[in-house]
This record gives structure tokens, sequence and C-alpha cells, in this order.
């Protein structure tokens, strides 16, 4: 499995903590029991660092990739509220 990403830093160095996750980052905690299923959590953290990339891409005027990424996360999640903005 991939590793999960930090929803509010985007760090993918997560530490694994009895009955949570913490970001060393940030500081935000995830708790076990509220994650989903595994493929669930690959999927999320694929899109969290997607959108990341395309962020990243957006910020040096790299814009069509930008706009690219974000295709493709709707591609995986065509629900996703931050994709639809930001395209």
């Amino acid at each position: 499995m991939k590793a999960m990403v930090c929803s509010a830093c985007g760090s993918n160095e997560l530490e694994d903590h009895d009955g949570f996750y913490l970001c060393p980052y940030c500081g935000t905690r995830f708790e076990k029991e509220k994650t989903q299923d595994s493929a669930s959590l690959e999927k999320d953290s694929q899109i969290q660092s997607m959108l990341a990339k395309a962020d990243m891409y957006w910020r040096h005027g790299m814009k069509a990739q930008a706009r690219r990424t974000y295709q493709l996360v709707l591609e995986l999640d065509a629900s996703c509220a931050i994709a639809r903005e930001r395209l």
C-alpha cells in the first residue's frame, strides 16, 4: 500500500501510532478507526498527491500540466470539489 498523505500539509511521512496516525510536520492526527479500508485509503492518498502536484504546477506557471492533473483527479473521483473548483 502507498503511504497516506496528510490532508493538511501534503506530507507523505505519517507516523503510525497506537490508534492513530500523526503528521510530524503539521501535527495533524488521523484516527485509525475513522479511516477507510486500505484500497480506499490508497485512492485518497493518490488523489491528495495529485492535487498537491497540480497546485505546484499552477504556482510555477505550468497551467496546462495543472489542468491535466486536475482532470486526472476527476477521472478517479468525479465528485472532487477541489479539482472541479480549480479547473
